[in-house]
């Protein structure tokens, strides 16, 4: 400490001695130093992503899950590159070219695995209905989802679809919903179908009939009717319809029977020849 008397003032100064000012450089030198490792890791990242935006290129394509597409005919569809920028493409584009392009398919996911592949996993639809329009038939898939055209019955019986009555159509286009007419609920019809295609019976279904809301019924085998009311607790309905059917007594015995599960508390049988399935 230096001590001034200026003009009869006593004026102390403090001069640090020069361990103290080593003292206080490493104390900055320490302070600043987290800044300094942050700044050169956001520098490296930055690089880092750089360089694999420019430089990383499409070696590969891996599909999963498709069934009823080859990987040949969804790479066509994806309308991808191999050689494109891995980090240059467009995810949510190429999964609705995907899906646009291949009525089955029902959901894409695109993932990335370094250096150069690309994976792409299909989820798709399964094809368990049909409507008929004038000499063509149209395949449907859940919440009426138009799959494809088919001009020849025979295929379709093959494939043991479930002719499905949903009221008037207005349009069917491949790739899009179904469309009712005016007064048709969409959204029953719907939840029938999925109902159906959930029960014990399904795999005798040939034939599913909403277009009255609450009249709705169900033909399997092509011999037995089941009446099912309305949609309240159709699972239900059907289910125990599925169980009825499991007596011997529908075993081929029975030329044409109607089970009335419109009360489950109160199930009727029924065995007419003449019952119809219009």
């Amino acid at each position: 400490m230096n001590q001034g008397t200026n003009s009869g003032k006593r004026e102390f100064y403090y001069v640090p001695s020069k361990k103290q000012n080593k003292k206080n450089k490493k104390k900055k030198k320490i302070r600043n130093k987290p800044l300094t490792v942050f700044l050169l890791a956001a520098a490296v990242i930055i690089v880092a992503l750089i360089l694999a935006f420019v430089f990383l290129r499409i070696s590969a394509v891996r599909f999963e899950g498709n069934r009823l597409y080859s990987e040949e005919e969804l790479l066509e569809a994806s309308r991808i590159r191999i050689g494109e920028r891995m980090y240059g493409i467009d995810k949510k584009e190429i999964s609705e070219t995907i899906i646009r392009n291949c009525p089955y398919v029902k959901s894409v996911r695109i993932t990335r695995t370094l250096p150069g592949t690309l994976n792409v996993k299909i989820e798709e639809y399964d094809a368990g209905f049909y409507v008929e329009i004038g000499d063509e038939y149209y395949v449907l898939g859940e919440n009426l989802i138009v799959l494809e055209r088919e001009m020849n019955y025979e295929n379709v019986k093959r494939r043991g679809l479930i002719l499905l009555d949903a009221g008037n159509i207005l349009s069917a286009v491949v790739g899009q919903p179904l469309k009712l007419a005016a007064g048709s609920d969409t959204e029953t019809v719907k939840n029938v179908m999925s109902a159906a295609v959930e029960s014990n019976v399904y795999g005798r279904m040939t034939r599913l009939n909403v277009r009255d809301k609450y009249n709705i019924f169900a033909v399997c085998d092509e011999l037995y009717k089941l009446i099912l009311g309305d949609s309240r607790d159709i699972t239900v309905k059907l289910n125990l319809g599925g169980k009825i059917l499991e007596d011997s007594m529908f075993d081929g015995n029975v030329t044409r029977a109607q089970v009335d599960l419109s009360d489950p508390e109160e199930c009727g049988v029924i065995i007419d020849n003449q019952i119809s399935f219009e």
